[in-house]
């Protein structure tokens, strides 16, 4: 397998046909990843004010160092978040499996994070002008990160 960018829609296909899941699991796994998304969006936002609110300390020519840590702290703790957050969801994708599934998901894993690409991981929260040459992250039609 490579290491090819999938959309969600072609990546949950692809963990289907791989894990051979049933008609309800398919139900299940949909529901699940419907559910991930929603709840992902407020995260992302929380991660994007949090870079928002620690780069903007760039203006302040006196920031103290226990300032810019506080700050540095809130961006950790929001990427840490969206990372259990996202664990706790592929914990129950896991559980949907059969045991045979779950060793076949073990797996896949990797190849499923590397299908997800850079782009749809929450990252640097800047407004294009503040990019430089970085293009944006892939956005949905909604405007968030979408999930896998």
């Amino acid at each position: 397998m490579g290491n090819t960018q999938l959309p969600p829609q072609q990546l949950f296909e692809f963990v289907t046909k791989e894990l051979g899941l049933n008609d309800s699991q398919q139900n299940a796994y949909k529901l699940l990843r419907e559910e991930h998304q929603k709840g992902q969006k407020k995260l992302q936002e929380n991660i994007k004010m949090a870079k928002d609110s620690f780069y903007a300390l760039l203006k302040n020519n006196l920031v103290s160092d226990t300032l810019l840590s506080k700050e540095n702290d809130k961006v950790a703790k929001s990427i840490a978040e969206i990372d259990l957050y996202n664990f706790k969801h592929f914990q129950q994708i896991r559980a949907i499996c059969i045991a045979e599934q779950k060793v076949k998901f073990d797996a896949i894993l990797k190849e499923i994070f590397n299908r997800m690409g850079n782009s749809r991981r929450p990252t640097a929260p800047f407004n294009n002008q503040d990019r430089g040459n970085r293009p944006p992250p892939t956005l949905d039609k909604e405007g968030i990160l979408p999930p896998y």
